[in-house]
C-alpha cells in the first residue's frame, strides 16, 4: 500500500521547516499517554488483571463505583502490552500515532519520507514507551522502591527531550536509535 507523504516533505535538515517543534511532539505523546493508560486500565479491569479492581460503596442509598490498583506495576506491563501494539502497529502502518495525527505530525524513516519499517517501529517504541513500562512494572516487584522507579521515568524523559533539543535535526536519542524523524504535514 502506497503512503501519501505530507505536502512540503523534506529531509530533515537543520532549521528545516519539515521537522517538528518539541511542543508538539511533547503534545502527542501527551494525548498517547493519556489515551493507553485509559485502555490499559480499562482492559485490566475487563480482565481482572491481578491488582486492578473496581469496588462499590452503597452509603446513605447511593451507590459508588471505585477504581483500586493496589499493584500498580501489573498496569504497567498491560501498558506494555497495549502500546506496543498500538504505537509500533500505527508508525508501520500509517506513519503516525492518534497523537501524533491530532497534532499533524507523521514518523519517517530518516533516509526517506517512508513509514518505519516493523523492526525500527519496535526499536523507537522501546525506547520510546518501553523504559516508561518496564521501569513501572518494576514497581510491582519492588512496591518500595516506586517513588524512584517514578523518577527514572521522569529522567528518561528528560533524557530524551534534551537530546531532541541539542540535535540539529530534532532527533532525539531515541530517533537516533530507530533512524527515525518526526515531521509536520
Amino acid at each position: 500500500m502506497a503512503h501519501q507523504m505530507p505536502p512540503g516533505y523534506a529531509p530533515p535538515m537543520p532549521g528545516g521547516p519539515a521537522v517538528a517543534s518539541i511542543a508538539r511532539r511533547a503534545g502527542g505523546f501527551l494525548v498517547d499517554f493519556v489515551l493507553l493508560a485509559l485502555v490499559s486500565v480499562a482492559l485490566g479491569v475487563a480482565f481482572h488483571v491481578p491488582g486492578i479492581q473496581t469496588t462499590t460503596t452503597i452509603v446513605a442509598g447511593e451507590t459508588t463505583t471505585s477504581l483500586v490498583l493496589w499493584n500498580a506495576g501489573l498496569v504497567w506491563v498491560v501498558f506494555a502490552i497495549v502500546s506496543l501494539g498500538y504505537a509500533a502497529g500505527m508508525w508501520v502502518a500509517s506513519a503516525a500515532t492518534v497523537g501524533q495525527r491530532m497534532l499533524a505530525l507523521h514518523v519517517y524513516q530518516a533516509a526517506g519520507p517512508q513509514p518505519l519499517g516493523f523492526e525500527p517501529a519496535v526499536m523507537l517504541w522501546a525506547t520510546l514507551w518501553g523504559v516508561f513500562a518496564g521501569l513501572g512494572a518494576c514497581g510491582g516487584v519492588a512496591p518500595a522502591a516506586a517513588g524512584v522507579l517514578g523518577l527514572l521515568q521522569l529522567g528518561w524523559l528528560a533524557v530524551l527531550i534534551v537530546t531532541t533539543i541539542r540535535s540539529p535535526t530534532k532527533q532525539g536519542f531515541h530517533d537516533r536509535l530507530a533512524e527515525s524523524v518526526v515531521v509536520r504535514g
